[in-house]
């Protein structure tokens, strides 16, 4: 019951970053207008995903040493599950906060679906000295989002990999 009672605990950090993670992402792309989570390098390298995936998991990693829970396989699955949620949750903030010109919120207008279909599909990326060239990139953009859904899948990842490696080996 209590090697239970520690993963629900891990579990629980985890869940609390990624929230957390996915709540900062949404508020300073809408505070500032740059979202980190979509920054590429390359347009193909989604360093900014692989960042907030490292950022989400984290809870994971420091759960399971202040609880001194090992990591199992179980607890990968959970971490790359929770880590495809959070990253929908990322847009999601980003649309359910999203409020028009004309004062009116998006989500009072278009469902999530919808607005996801809009929103990658009618992206522009800014390239050259001082990114001053605006491109629109049309269907390539759920290219990108697949990129990104990966970098930040592989954040969670890596910190699995991290935390298995800070363990020693079990004796015997």
């Amino acid at each position: 019951m209590e090697k239970f009672a520690r993963a629900l605990g891990v579990s629980a950090f985890g869940v609390a970053t990624s929230l957390a993670t996915a709540i900062a992402v949404a508020a300073v792309a809408r505070l500032t207008s740059f979202n980190a989570f979509t920054f590429s390098i390359w347009l193909v390298v989604p360093v900014g995903a692989l960042l907030t995936g490292f950022a989400a998991a984290s809870g994971y990693y420091f759960g399971s040493h202040v609880l001194h829970q090992r990591p199992s396989w179980h607890t990968l699955v959970q971490m790359v599950i929770i880590a495809a949620a959070t990253n929908v949750l990322i847009y999601y903030f980003e649309y359910a906060t999203l409020v028009l010109d004309n004062g009116v919120r998006a989500s009072q207008i278009v469902s999530f679906p919808s607005y996801m279909r809009v929103y990658l599909s009618n992206q522009e990326i800014s390239v050259g000295p001082a990114l001053q060239t605006h491109t629109s990139i049309g269907k390539f953009g759920y290219w990108l989002a697949g990129l990104d859904f990966l970098g930040f899948l592989a954040g969670a990842v890596c910190i699995y990999f991290w935390l298995i490696r800070s363990w020693p080996a079990p004796l015997g």
